[in-house]
């Protein structure tokens, strides 16, 4: 007769279920209790009322002393770092900072007044082409970020390298001017800001929601960096493309504002600064992740307005006043960080980490070793199916029933406690021979039992 796996014969021949292994505890001490979540966007919304109470007093005091907002200039001028500050803004936010920005304005810009002049394409359909081909190098920095997992500051100053390389070889040393006018949605200054304005705003509140953040948020990880995945695949495309198209768009308006283009490093690089401080400044975080909603529309607004009257102000030469540029971008910087480091204290943001259950140690005893099982219970062998025949020898005689009341006991039974002595003769049958000589029974005499005499009878001999 066959079980089952968990069952198992009991002594009364019932089949019951075999005892359960104990719920051992497990070998790893638990985890610390989660501490209580804070909003990610929470310090965002403490930061960006203040910057905005900073920024209104600058720009206050600039239109009462200086005439700054005359004219379309200060437009372009934040329409330009502004379009480049909401790229970095959203490399930033994807953990994948893109260094290229300014050098892929520079080139854009190149290649729209090379299109405007060398070929018969209307302006649109030529500030189109440039848009195409800014998304397409980005997206290939992106793929080579994604399918590596290299740092993207690395992969990004290859990128500059090559958007350098490629503006020399279409300009050269000379400048390419735009000869024809353009469309007025084009040179009109109010466009390119409204594009900026709605395009942080949009970018800041779709960034706000929980499940965007985390799809884009991948390559701000807490696990090995090396290791591939479809999301850092996925935010290092976001993340390289749109921070690459918005500085194309920044060097189109920077060129429809001037007129032409020409091969300059050094305003590449100073856009580039002035954006990476506008990002940092609005609370686009350096370790990636989270950003605000109106922090760098803000910002932008802020850096401009500072920079320009600096410059109208010419408090002392002029050398002291361009590195007095310099030096609001490198204070912007400094705060930048100095936010992006106090808003992961009051809420980390990016992707929450995996709880990684600690290794034992190569070396030595365990911290925890679970105690031994208990024995298996007793399994007798299976009965089998069939009976076998009883044997004579191992099995002990059946005992008979007692000879009624009165009658003589069978030979040789010894007489039970207190009954009467029996003095009659004991027949024993002879054995037979092949030719019995004599058939007569052969009498014995019983020998005389020590049994008490009757009550009343005369003592015998022996006891007087």
């Amino acid at each position: 007769m066959s079980y089952g796996q968990d069952e198992l014969p009991s002594p009364e021949g019932s089949v019951m279920a075999s005892p359960a292994a104990p719920p051992y505890p497990a070998p790893y001490p638990p985890l610390p209790p989660a501490r209580r979540s804070v909003p990610v966007l929470l310090p965002h919304l403490i930061w960006e009322p203040v910057l905005l109470l900073v920024t209104a007093g600058v720009v206050i005091g600039a239109i009462a002393t200086t005439p700054i907002f005359e004219g379309d200039g200060m437009l372009w001028t934040m329409a330009q770092y502004g379009l480049a500050a909401s790229g970095v803004a959203l490399s930033l936010r994807t953990a994948t900072p893109n260094l290229a920005v300014g050098a892929i304005a520079g080139a854009a810009g190149v290649s729209f007044g090379w299109l405007a002049a060398e070929t018969n394409l209307p302006l649109l359909v030529a500030a189109l082409i440039v848009a195409g081909g800014a998304v397409v190098f980005g997206a290939l920095l992106g793929l080579l970020t994604g399918l590596t997992s290299a740092p993207a500051w690395a992969v990004s100053l290859a990128g500059l390298a090559a958007a350098q390389a490629y503006a020399f070889m279409v300009a050269g040393p000379r400048e390419m001017p735009v000869p024809r006018a353009a469309p007025e949605v084009l040179e009109s200054p109010a466009v390119w800001f409204a594009a900026f304005m709605v395009i942080s705003i949009v970018g800041g509140v779709l960034f706000a929601i929980p499940a965007v953040r985390r799809s884009l948020s991948a390559n701000r990880t807490t696990t090995d960096p090396v290791r591939f995945g479809g999301g850092k695949l996925l935010g290092a495309l976001v993340g390289f493309v749109g921070s690459s198209l918005l500085g194309g768009l920044a060097g189109l308006a920077t060129t429809l504002q001037l007129g032409g283009a020409f091969v300059n490093g050094a305003s590449n690089d100073y856009l580039l600064l002035g954006a990476l401080a506008a990002a940092l400044l609005g609370g686009a975080s350096g370790f990636g992740g989270r950003g605000g909603i109106l922090g760098t529309l803000l910002a932008v607004v802020l850096l401009a307005t500072a920079i320009r009257w600096l410059q109208f102000e010419q408090v002392a030469s002029t050398e002291f006043t361009i590195a007095g540029q310099w030096l609001v971008v490198v204070a912007a910087i400094v705060v930048g960080v100095i936010l992006s480091r106090v808003f992961e204290l009051i809420a980390p943001g990016g992707v929450a980490p995996v709880p990684v259950t600690p290794a034992l140690p190569a070396s030595g005893p365990p911290a925890y070793a679970p105690p031994p099982a208990a024995p298996p219970a007793y399994r007798p062998p299976p009965q089998p199916d069939f009976a076998l025949p009883p044997s004579s020898a191992s099995e002990p005689p059946a005992a008979s029933a007692p000879p009624p009341t009165g009658s003589p006991a069978a030979p040789g039974t010894p007489a039970a406690a207190g009954a009467p002595a029996d003095d009659s003769p004991t027949v024993v049958a002879r054995p037979t021979d092949a030719t019995p000589a004599d058939d007569s029974p052969t009498v014995v005499s019983k020998p005389p039992q020590d049994a008490p005499p009757p009550a009343g009878s005369p003592p015998a001999d022996g006891d007087r």
